[in-house]
């Protein structure tokens, strides 16, 4: 048989006392360290990936870098009687224009529905013909 000494491992530190170890300033420093470094990684992404190609147009670009309003221009945060008298004509003429369009469909519909009932009214008639 063969005797081997077997030396102790060191036991390793908890948490808390590696913690004390430590000096105040470099908990600060490291602390700034990836702050700086997690922000140039930022800036750097946003750089590279909003750079713009000639042959790419301007609304292929992320929409979160836009910073034109949906409507073109800007509209004043106060409510004011001008504002709401053109929101409301606005919103009159947007209620015909769909109401016009819904009744053209129904009357499309409705002389879909008449020659579609013609149409087997006289396939009908013709079977009933023939079978006689």
């Amino acid at each position: 048989m063969n005797t081997e000494t077997v030396t102790p491992i060191e036991s390793q530190p908890t948490p808390s006392q590696a913690k004390r170890q430590l000096p105040a300033w470099l908990t600060q420093f490291g602390q700034v360290g990836i702050a700086a470094c997690v922000s140039m990684a930022v800036i750097l992404g946003v750089q590279q990936f909003s750079g713009q190609d000639a042959t790419q147009p301007e609304i292929e670009q992320l929409p979160v870098l836009q910073t034109i309003p949906f409507a073109g221009s800007a509209e004043p945060v106060s409510l004011t009687r001008d504002s709401v008298a053109k929101t409301s004509s606005n919103e009159s003429a947007n209620v015909q224009e769909q109401r016009r369009r819904i009744n053209a469909l129904l009357q499309d519909y409705e002389l879909q529905l008449r020659l579609n009932s013609e149409d087997h009214a006289s396939l009908n008639t013709d079977t009933e013909s023939v079978i006689e």
